[in-house]
């Protein structure tokens, strides 16, 4: 009898434990910190909310700082945060402009306010640069979209016949300006007559919005049989063909070509005609000569040079005349 009072029991206690499972479902547990953060430790959460078809939006003041869409989420409160699966945010500038970010997996912390991404990561900017990354990070605060991994950056290539094409080993993006910061920069432009033009900096600033390219500390630039150094070099590029239209060097300006090595405060090198103007105090040097003058403008193309209130220190193995005269400013 006792026996069946027991088997009794332990089936009643087993079909209990079933409508339990059934009726109250406990909490699944997930990981929401993404591998290798160094801003969020990995720790076991339980998962509070499960969502598909996620959008989220950080509007104020009637300014749209991001529109989040991902593919699914999982919350949790004791680590306020998000994590999301196939994830696509716009993140708008100042002058509401968008920069699109994609990624295999994205995380919002609420409580830090940051949001990180992780895998395959691509950014598009307003003016049509396409970026890639393996990591990458957004502040509130700051409204800045940052990663310390190599980045790498393009034009787009349906568009742009003959690319931009950027490596860097950083990259900060400010939102309220609108500006991309490179640290450790090479960078390479196709030209149309099938030259290539490279040019290093420690540091380079992109615009958002325009086609100017600024680089700056220990600038080197080689192409078109020409090598050109400086402080501080401005490359614009034509807002519809995405041409080299002229390059603006600054400070400390070298230009070598062959066995000519120029020197300058300034100089200007116009992609089209292949012209350079070096101004203040420019100097030219060939062999033991020395040419001094106002303006100097050498042809590259053909290889001539021209002189404006030029001086000279010719040596006297040579009779080689440079005191040209020249129109202009």
């Amino acid at each position: 009898m006792i026996r069946k009072i027991y088997g009794l029991l332990l089936i009643l206690s087993f079909f209990g434990f079933i409508s339990f499972l059934l009726i109250f479902q406990p909490k699944k547990i997930f990981n929401l910190s993404l591998p290798d953060s160094k801003n969020i430790k990995s720790e076991k959460v339980v998962v509070e909310q499960s969502i598909k078809g996620v959008y989220l939006v950080d509007a104020q003041k009637n300014n749209t700082n991001w529109e989040l869409w991902a593919e699914s989420g999982l919350s949790s409160s004791a680590s306020s945060s998000w994590r999301f699966n196939n994830v696509k945010v716009h993140f708008y500038s100042k002058d509401k402009k968008s920069y699109n970010v994609t990624a295999e997996i994205g995380m919002v912390d609420l409580k830090k306010k940051i949001m990180i991404f992780d895998g395959d990561i691509f950014i598009d900017s307003p003016n049509g640069y396409h970026m890639s990354a393996k990591t990458l990070e957004y502040n509130f605060a700051k409204k800045i979209i940052f990663t310390n991994s190599p980045v790498t950056i393009d034009t787009n290539k349906k568009k742009v016949r003959y690319p931009l094409k950027f490596t860097a080993e950083s990259m900060d993006v400010s939102l309220d300006k609108s500006k991309i910061l490179l640290k450790k920069i090479k960078s390479t432009k196709f030209l149309k007559s099938g030259e290539v033009v490279k040019i290093n900096s420690d540091e380079s600033i992109l615009s958002g919005n325009t086609y100017m390219v600024e680089y700056r500390k220990n600038v080197n630039l080689s192409g078109l049989k020409l090598k050109v150094s400086s402080d501080l070099m401005k490359v614009y590029v034509s807002k519809r063909a995405k041409q080299l239209k002229k390059i603006d060097a600054i400070g400390n300006v070298k230009v070598r070509s062959g066995t000519r090595l120029g020197t300058s405060g300034v100089a200007t090198l116009n992609f089209l005609t292949e012209i350079i103007e070096m101004t203040k105090s420019p100097k030219l040097r060939q062999g033991n000569d020395l040419l001094f003058g106002e303006k100097i403008i050498f042809y590259n193309k053909t290889k001539s040079v021209s002189v404006k209130k030029a001086r000279a220190k010719v040596d006297r193995n040579t009779l080689e005349n440079y005191n040209e005269p020249l129109t202009g400013k």
